[in-house]
């Protein structure tokens, strides 16, 4: 059920497309961030896609977190567990959306029961407009950096004061700024295609979308490819219409071993060369692993599937008086890899190992809603009336493997090789939700308004 902005009791803010944030953005609380009132999105690191924690006005409940529930065209999203490390928003393409709606308040969320309980971020993708067709392309090119050094001893800091606190001096003759060697310069490149129209009674917007973002760490990548299709059909005089919308989204997210790099970078001796004879140095202070031979032999890599369609069709049966079902899917297949090579050196030896998780999230949704709309002089009164099913499913396998020969293939592409099987475990949950609600907005004069809200889950 739809009311104008001026009709609305409760507290709600709304961010249109032309005010989001500009520059290279990965997800849709970056597009937010710092527009709307009592609305605080806190990035959990600097990587690229990272977990965000959105906090809509304080916390509002005492166990289910601070994450609000997530709609985009009016499907009620589960990020619970989709085996996605980084954040599970990654999936919607930030060009696609036309607004962004945060309902802060119980009176604006109460609609959707207790699971609004944090706040309700409703996210609306662009959709095509009557007129000639439209096809737009843009490319943006971004660069990322380490904006600020921690400030440690340089090689001849490190040994002025080592000599002075009469320490045991390791001096490996270099003059290294490991902050330097284990970060880069970040290139995100983004490319998108996107073309809307239509006539009086159909209209479409289709886009695809590539994204590559490339985080400061070596090894810290996000990959986008995403494509897009919303579609509307009149019939009967209009009193018959169908809106359908589809997202689809492969997602490739390359992550570092960001804890051991960092504090690599904070405690290495700047005296240790980086490199000999254009190799790696193996011969470091205190036998120390090489970070950059950790690098070429650690990776946790994340590939995500995911779709998310609905068809919306309803029927004006009287005027003001509209049926609508509302049949939706949420599907999501990810599988994460967390692998390290076997190594072998005079001083360092590395035994092989793989983490395998593959997860799976179905999200169906089954809505019924009946809203009349009547108008009199001065007075405006709107009644919803509706029913909703909702199953959420949820598996997933993990492996945990161990003892890998050194033969050059990769862990992951010969799990038959491992010598122990340290873990095996699986698990499946399954959810439902079934629904009835109702909403009541009364308006007098346009100066006096009343909003009843019920909901039982």
């Amino acid at each position: 059920c739809s009311q104008k902005r001026s009709d609305v009791t409760g507290a709600i803010g709304s961010v249109k497309s032309e005010n989001f944030n500009k520059g290279v953005v990965a997800n849709a609380g970056q597009l937010i961030q710092g527009k709307v009132a009592g609305v605080n999105v806190i990035a959990a690191s600097g990587e690229p896609g990272a977990a965000q924690d959105i906090i809509i006005r304080g916390v509002g409940s005492l166990r289910s977190g601070t994450t609000p529930l997530y709609v985009v065209d009016g499907f009620a999203l589960d990020n619970s567990n989709n085996g996605v490390a980084s954040n599970p928003l990654n999936f919607i393409n930030p060009q696609d959306i036309e607004s962004i709606e945060v309902l802060k308040d119980a009176s604006a969320s109460a609609i959707y029961g207790s699971r609004a309980a944090n706040g309700v971020i409703v996210i609306t993708t662009k959709k095509g407009a009557k007129g000639n067709a439209k096809i737009n392309l843009s490319m943006t090119t971004g660069f990322s950096t380490l904006a600020n050094k921690v400030d440690v001893f340089t090689a001849d800091e490190f040994r002025r004061n080592v000599t002075a606190i009469n320490g045991k001096l390791v001096d490996g003759g270099a003059n290294t700024d490991w902050q330097d060697e284990l970060t880069r310069t970040g290139v995100s490149q983004n490319l998108n295609l996107s073309m809307s129209g239509g006539t009086d009674k159909s209209t479409y917007a289709a886009s695809v979308g590539v994204d590559n973002q490339e985080g400061i760490l070596r090894n810290s990548d996000l990959k986008r490819y995403s494509g897009r299709l919303n579609l509307n059909q009149k019939a009967l005089d209009d009193k018959f219409n169908v809106a359908f919308n589809l997202t689809a989204t492969k997602l490739e997210n390359l992550r570092p071993d960001a804890k051991s790099v960092v504090e690599n970078m904070l405690t290495m001796n700047p005296t240790d060369a980086v490199y000999v004879n254009g190799e790696p140095n193996v011969n470091l202070s205190n036998n120390i692993r090489n970070p950059l031979i950790s690098e070429r032999i650690y990776s946790d890599f994340t590939n995500n599937n995911r779709i998310l369609a609905n068809i919306a069709p309803s029927y004006e049966f009287i005027p003001g008086l509209t049926y609508k079902f509302n049949l939706g899917v949420d599907y999501s297949m990810s599988q994460r890899d967390v692998q390290v090579l076997p190594y072998t050196s005079a001083t360092n030896t590395t035994v092989s190992t793989l983490d395998n998780t593959m997860t799976t999230n179905n999200n169906t949704l089954y809505e019924n809603t009946l809203t009349y709309n009547f108008n009199k002089g001065v007075h405006s009164f709107t009644a919803l009336a509706g029913q909703s099913y909702q199953k959420i499913q949820v598996s997933q396998k993990i492996y945990n493997l161990k003892g890998f020969p050194d033969n050059g293939i990769e862990p992951k592409n010969q799990i038959g090789a491992a010598s122990e099987r340290t873990t095996q475990s699986s698990s499946a949950v399954e959810n439902e939700l079934q629904s009835f609600f109702g909403r009541l907005n009364y308006g007098y004069d346009n100066k006096y308004l009343l909003t009843a809200t019920m909901r039982a889950d």
